[in-house]
């Protein structure tokens, strides 16, 4: 697990910050770990992975792909980036996955 990073001015973020590890890896595939604020490392995060991947694929420049498979502790997801009539549009797939199972008593709330 990673330690929580550290963002400075803290003052500025008191409820703390999503922060995304990510390195790039040939041939559009990327490897990603998320700290998420409140909850620590999780093992993937959707809006972090196409993030991610936009981002990649904006500071490869011309020619970068519109297709990214990023790795996670969760496993791999695709990102693809296509043309639609109002903009581009995002896709992500990969496995859905149950880790854990609980109950919640309302009530007690």
């Amino acid at each position: 697990m990673l330690k929580p990073p550290i963002v400075e001015p803290a003052d500025e973020y008191p409820d703390g910050v999503n922060v995304e590890f990510v390195q790039f890896l040939p041939d559009g595939e990327l490897k990603m770990r998320v700290h998420e604020r409140g909850v620590g490392e999780t093992l993937s995060c959707g809006t972090g992975i196409v993030a991610a991947a936009l981002a990649t694929r904006h500071w490869a420049g011309q020619g970068a792909p519109n297709q990214w498979q990023v790795k996670v502790p969760g496993g791999t997801l695709g990102v693809r980036m296509f043309a639609a009539e109002d903009g581009e549009m995002v896709g992500l797939s990969g496995a859905a996955e149950l880790v854990f199972d609980g109950q919640v008593d309302l009530e007690q709330l």
